[in-house]
């Protein structure tokens, strides 16, 4: 049997946060427990950062990511990639937008820098209702800190809001747009989908063997460029468009569906 590789986002992907406490639905927790029971290589590919994926790694036993949207790859415990945003822009950037109204993150491996001047990003991060049961805040994860122009290794900066940025003035980053909501921040050349390309190298494993399951902006890049690409009922419209298929919701067993009609697992499991 030639390995697989199967990656699955995190929020509206894995956990359920339709429904009053956020929760990964048994269906889902049944599919993954069964893929692995095959043997295949099963992960994460998020955006967000690897400590804020720890808890849920270890409820569903993992132990291979791609986090803060392809910054770092880890497998088996060890970080096999990892490349933060240009400092140099990365500062630049900041500086252009400290003095303005927007709201602004900025995550490195330890702290998360937040300039908020109406608290509405803060208030989202303490938000306790978006964690699983037993798992800890992000606050509680790690420390939140004021964002400054002191040059830092960060691995994800989001802008909050539409913001009038002339993206050709930085040559070493890329603006992925966040619906309207606003935009995340990258290396050049770096997505989920690139961690994803190398991840799969890394484990010898042919693109073709690679499955990946979404349901945001973020994902576009992976679900239009894999083959064998899920977005869930329960996406943006932008993901379903450019999926090669598209489940249920995940609150309808949609993740388990998906497998099935993939031919990953067989419905007599």
């Amino acid at each position: 049997m030639e390995n697989k590789l199967i990656l699955f986002d995190v929020d509206d992907t894995i956990i359920d946060h339709g429904s009053p406490k956020s929760k990964i639905p048994k269906e889902t927790r049944f599919a993954i427990k069964a893929l692995k029971k095959k043997g295949y290589c099963v992960g994460l590919a998020t955006g967000r950062s690897f400590p804020h994926i720890a808890y849920v790694m270890k409820t569903l036993e993992l132990d291979t990511a791609v986090s803060f949207g392809g910054h770092l790859v880890t497998h088996q415990g060890k970080d096999i990639f990892k490349q933060a945003i240009d400092r140099e822009e990365s500062s630049r950037l900041i500086k252009k937008i400290i003095h303005t109204p927007f709201p602004m993150i900025a995550i490195d491996e330890k702290n998360i820098y937040i300039k908020d001047l109406f608290g509405r990003v803060r208030k989202e991060l303490f938000r306790n209702e978006n964690i699983l049961e037993g798992e800890e805040p992000v606050v509680g994860i790690t420390p939140i800190k004021k964002l400054d122009t002191i040059p830092r290794d960060y691995l994800s900066m989001m802008i909050f809001r539409q913001y009038g940025l002339k993206q050709l003035d930085f040559k070493k980053l890329d603006f992925n747009a966040w619906g309207k909501k606003g935009y995340e921040v990258y290396s050049k050349g770096i997505s989920k989908l690139s961690g994803i390309q190398f991840l799969a190298n890394y484990l010898n494993i042919p693109m073709n063997q690679v499955y990946v399951f979404g349901d945001s902006y973020n994902d576009l890049h992976m679900l239009e460029h894999i083959k064998n690409s899920v977005a869930v009922g329960n996406g943006v419209k932008e993901a379903k468009a450019v999926a090669s298929y598209v489940s249920p919701p995940i609150s309808e067993g949609g993740i388990l569906t998906a497998c099935y009609h993939l031919g990953l697992l067989e419905e007599q499991q």
